[in-house]
């Protein structure tokens, strides 16, 4: 009974999925017997090798095991020893894993393997003088420790589709719970008896199960971000080799966990990132030996948990970023002035880097050079709702850090009173909550300004942003306002309100078709009240008010 007897298209799918994680195994292991070769990681690679081409070869794709049969041969060279791991090998090795995901696009596309393999098959065929024999390579291989370990761990494949279905009948679930909190505080005021005190403990029991409901599908969204992180460590050897480096790329926190739509919108912006370092943080070897440093160079990346962010730390031990380039080229390129480079702060500085068309590179190249990079970086940052920020130090390093929420379908916000109107300030921004009087606002330069922690920080009138109504609104009968201290760029911002309504879980809506983009809201929810609230986009609201101000003037 042949392949042709049987219809395969059904487990087109799961042959899709298990090729791609193979393949990922596969360049791993591979990148990791360049640095140190083991039987152990040997056998790891020759079983997923082998793994690919039965596959393969069951779902008629006479390509793909061609060339995964090869990978074998080669591999089995070096279990016995016959050859010892070289750079070429191993860019072979990486080469044929290349044309295999390119060959999955392909099947994936037109759902057969019409590929010329020709040249990689040749390739890993001059590393091998003979074919392994084929019952050879079809005898049981030996179980490592970590399959010994998933064996007892039972999975389920679930289609995405299902668990965003659920995640928008729990998001719908969220909204019911707050408006039922809010009706079960009404009644508790207007009434009292057994009845009212039951519906009360029901209610509040309800509030917990629909929360750990919450938690739940979250989780069960959540990935790890290894699967990010795991694309790196070829980037950092491909490129590092290309512009004549030595970078060695040490990463922690790959287990940290976030939501898939989230990791589906990082991947690019860490990529640039760590591009960035190896093209304009790392040195040359032969720099790095003139200033007493290694030849090589060391790129961490380290994930963590903190509350419902998730901090990335992208670090670098080269030749940091030197300030006063920085402003000598934006005064080049006219984005700032001469006195305005001269009365501008380090940090301010920094986050030149980030404007658009702006690049420190002496040459356009197929790294860097062209200023379209590091802008879109921030964008895709705040889109998500999240922060980067950047410290360095000359001939120490440059320290990137990106503060990420860890989904985008529901935020923790704080209510505000704008103008008779309630909004949602994310809490991700908000650095503390204050109370000011009318004569603690200076007038400077035509900016407002408070005194914050012994630093002047700009004030911007929300009332006057979104309804063009006079500032003497926000004040009270007592003169005095609420506001709201922001990040924006990692410097501290007032927001001015008519008061605070408090904080609650919100699920983000978009705010539809109709809407369209409304400049400084980022989408909308659903109150407990029933009423609809706009959630700021605070980093849009404040760049749009251009509230920079230089004090020294």
């Amino acid at each position: 009974m042949t392949n042709s007897d049987f219809d395969m298209t059904q487990y087109l799918d799961l042959f899709m999925q298990e090729s791609r994680e193979q393949l990922e195994t596969l360049e791993t292991e591979i990148l990791n017997l360049e640095k140190k070769t083991s039987q152990d990681h040997l056998q790891l690679i020759f079983r997923a090798a082998h793994n690919l081409k039965g596959s393969s070869r069951a779902m008629g794709f006479t390509h793909f095991s061609s060339i995964t049969h090869e990978i074998e041969n080669l591999l089995d060279k070096l279990r016995c020893k016959e050859l010892v791991v070289t750079t070429e090998i191993t860019d072979t090795l990486l080469s044929s894993v290349d044309s295999l995901n390119q060959l999955l696009k392909i099947i994936a596309k037109t759902g057969n393997d019409d590929f010329d393999s020709n040249e990689i098959v040749k390739k890993l065929q001059s590393f091998s003088s003979h074919r392994i024999d084929e019952k050879q390579t079809d005898l049981p291989l030996k179980p490592n420790h970590t399959e010994k370990i998933l064996e007892g761990t039972q999975t389920l494949r679930v289609d995405i589709s299902r668990l965003d279905h659920i995640m928008n009948l729990v998001e719908e679930l969220v909204i019911d719970r707050t408006k039922i909190s809010q009706i079960k505080q009404n009644l508790s005021q207007a009434f009292s008896g057994s009845d009212i005190n039951n519906l009360s403990k029901t209610i509040d029991h309800l509030a917990i199960i629909t929360g750990d409901l919450q938690d739940q599908i979250m989780r069960a969204r959540m990935m790890p971000i290894d699967t990010i992180f795991n694309r790196f460590p070829r980037v950092v050897r491909d490129l590092a080799n290309k512009l004549g480096k030595e970078v060695k790329l040490e990463v922690s926190g790959g287990d940290t966990e976030l939501d898939r739509s989230v990791l589906e919108v990082i991947g690019d912006p860490l990529l640039h990132i760590l591009r960035n370092s190896i093209d304009h943080g790392i040195e040359t070897p032969d720099e790095r030996e003139k200033k007493g440093k290694s030849r090589e160079g060391t790129i961490q990346i380290h994930a963590k948990h903190q509350e419902k962010s998730i901090i990335i730390d992208i670090i670098d031990n080269g030749k940091g970023i030197d300030i006063k380039k920085i402003k000598s080229k934006a005064i080049t390129k006219n984005l700032i002035s001469q006195e305005s480079a001269e009365k501008m702060s380090d940090n301010e500085a920094l986050h030149l880097l980030f404007t658009s068309g702006f690049s420190t590179a002496t040459e356009v190249s197929e790294v860097s050079g062209r200023g379209v990079g590091m802008d879109i970086v921030r964008s895709n940052i705040q889109k998500l709702g999240g922060v980067i920020d950047l410290n360095t130090e000359l001939d120490i390093g440059t320290t990137f850090t990106l503060k990420i929420p860890l989904t985008l379908a529901i935020i923790r916000g704080l209510l505000v009173t704008v103008s008779q109107t309630t909004y949602v300030l994310p809490f991700e921004y908000i650095i503390e909550i204050i109370v000011i009087k009318k004569n603690q606002i200076q007038n400077i330069c035509g900016k407002d300004i408070y005194v914050f922690r012994e630093k002047p920080i700009s004030l911007i009138w929300l009332n006057k942003v979104l309804y063009d109504n006079d500032k003497e609104h926000s004040f009270d009968k007592h003169d005095q306002c609420s506001v709201v201290i922001v990040n924006y760029l990692g410097n501290p911002i007032g927001l001015i309100t008519e008061g605070i309504a408090g904080e609650q879980e919100v699920v983000i809506k978009p705010l539809g078709y109709f809407c369209g983009e409304v400049p400084g809201i980022s989408g909308s929810t659903i109150l407990g009240s029933g009423n609809i609230a706009l959630i700021i986009d605070i980093n849009h609201l404040v760049r749009d008010q251009k509230t920079s101000i230089d004090l020294k003037e």
